[in-house]
């Protein structure tokens, strides 16, 4: 039991290269989502053999998070700019832009990064000659000590946006509604069930009162929404299965003696016999 983890919403891990997020935990299954807002569901024992965990953490951003999945997201700006910011560090550590005296440059290293300079007093060159604080290089500096250059990416530009984010609240009860009553219907399109939830929105709160999402930010906000529920491309027999099941999580029972409890299932076939009283033809069932 000591190499566990907390898996919670909000954690995020890696899972087929890349970095996901827990948005939804339903008994043995997760729902996560990854850095383009596509949702899946899948089970927390996949999780567990494809060795995410150990790189789970509860936070927004991870201070470990893999190199390959930090570089691999950025762009080639933000991979030009993390280089740069790189090069300054190792500058501001060792006294040469590539960090090796070996490959020093000419003129290196300058007199406010020489290497008997204290490294106070580097930090603070070297935030008057950027132009930043000084608490920016050393974060810089120690971001650069534990990932290297993975570390200085600036992933505000590469991070999850959640598909109902910015989406009004209204808007969502009135998607829910709208696929609560398809569930007996035939199938539906996307496209007919955004109609949809514009016309029930326009008939409760008025014409063009609350905005919804456009394009493929709606289509997103819908496949969010109806996530297991079955509303698209499954049968409406599934749909009716899936809207019947219990709303909450399946317990677990501890008998104390044989016999306790009793599991039974029943299952109508298509075989009629006469009842010998009423004489009337009665579907059979198979009990077990």
């Amino acid at each position: 039991m000591r190499d566990t983890e907390r898996i919670a919403i909000g954690t995020r891990l890696p899972l087929d290269g890349e970095m996901c997020e827990v948005i939804a935990l339903e008994a043995a299954e997760a729902v996560v989502i990854d850095r383009h807002g596509r949702s899946s569901r899948v089970r927390v024992a996949d999780l567990l053999r494809q060795g995410g965990l150990p790189g789970a953490s509860g936070g927004r951003r991870l201070a470990g998070e893999p190199a390959g999945v930090l570089l691999g997201a950025a762009g080639e700006a933000v991979l030009a700019e993390a280089r740069r910011r790189a090069g300054h560090v190792r500058e501001m550590l060792s006294g040469y832009w590539s960090g090796s005296e070996e490959l020093a440059a000419p003129g290196e290293p300058r007199p406010q990064y020489a290497p008997g300079v204290p490294l106070m007093q580097r930090y603070a060159s070297k935030a008057e000659e950027l132009g930043v604080d000084a608490r920016t290089v050393r974060r810089w500096a120690r971001s650069y000590r534990d990932l290297g250059e993975a570390g200085l990416v600036d992933d505000r530009g590469t991070g999850t946006r959640p598909p109902l984010a910015g989406v009004d609240t209204r808007w969502q009860d009135a998607c829910l509604a709208v696929l609560d009553d398809q569930v007996d219907e035939s199938s539906v399109t996307k496209d007919l069930t955004l109609r949809r939830i514009r016309a029930r929105l326009d008939r409760d709160f008025g014409e063009g009162t609350v905005p919804g999402p456009r394009g493929g930010a709606a289509y997103r906000a819908l496949d969010e929404l109806s996530c297991g529920r079955g509303s698209f491309g499954s049968s409406a027999k599934g749909r009716r299965s899936i809207a019947g099941r219990p709303s909450v999580t399946y317990g677990r029972l501890r008998a104390s003696r044989p016999g306790e409890y009793v599991l039974m299932d029943s299952t109508r076939l298509d075989v009629f016999a006469m009842e010998p009283v009423t004489l009337r033809w009665v579907q059979a069932e198979l009990t077990a």
